[in-house]
């Protein structure tokens, strides 16, 4: 059981990370006209992620929770 709660929480911090690094690509894309690659760029949606994964991880939606 144990196992699958972490492969659960590894799946979403992935699906969190890949939502980040496209937005965060489209929104280069519109203001500089294509990507910039950048190391700080990574650093910045890595912690965006896990900032977003804790936040949600409260939310009765994310859990898997009946709402209502």
């Amino acid at each position: 059981m144990k196992v699958i709660k972490i492969l659960d929480k590894i799946v979403k911090l992935i699906w969190i990370f890949i939502v980040v690094g496209l937005i965060w690509q489209l929104i280069e894309i519109a203001m500089l006209g294509h990507i910039n690659p950048n190391h700080v760029d990574t650093v910045i949606s890595i912690i965006l992620t896990f900032s977003l994964y804790k936040n949600f991880e409260n939310q009765k939606w994310f859990k898997g929770e009946e709402i209502g």
